[in-house]
């Protein structure tokens, strides 16, 4: 998973920690997310990008740190958007209603674009 962060005219990019689980599959852990969340908001970010193009699989856990990242991000004045979702994580973002609250957007450079 990457978390994007678009300042200006420039974008950085952050690798979220993973962890390979027991078949050897790249796995992120919600907490690795949230801190590099965290560390983009802390550093002053005010329009970040989440790619989920990599993510098969989101758990509860994983939503709840969307969640909390969005009020983190509100309160830091900064608007988070999501791109290249999967099915299945598309699937989850609908059915718990974070796709009717949240931007996403088909592509990184779709969701770039929206926030300059």
């Amino acid at each position: 998973m990457y978390a994007s962060c678009h300042i200006g005219t420039g974008l950085r990019r952050y690798h979220c920690a993973y962890r390979k689980d027991r078949s050897n599959k790249v796995e992120t852990t919600a907490s690795s997310f949230e801190t590099s969340c965290r560390e983009l908001l802390d550093s002053g970010a005010k329009k970040v990008v989440v790619d989920l193009g990599g993510v098969e699989y989101i758990s509860s856990a994983g939503l709840r740190v969307i969640l909390t990242m969005v009020k983190a991000s509100k309160a830091a004045a900064a608007t988070l958007a999501f791109c290249s979702m999967q099915s299945m994580v598309a699937e989850v973002f609908k059915i718990s209603g974070f796709s009717s609250m949240l931007p996403i957007y088909a592509t990184r450079d779709e969701a770039v674009s929206a926030l300059s």
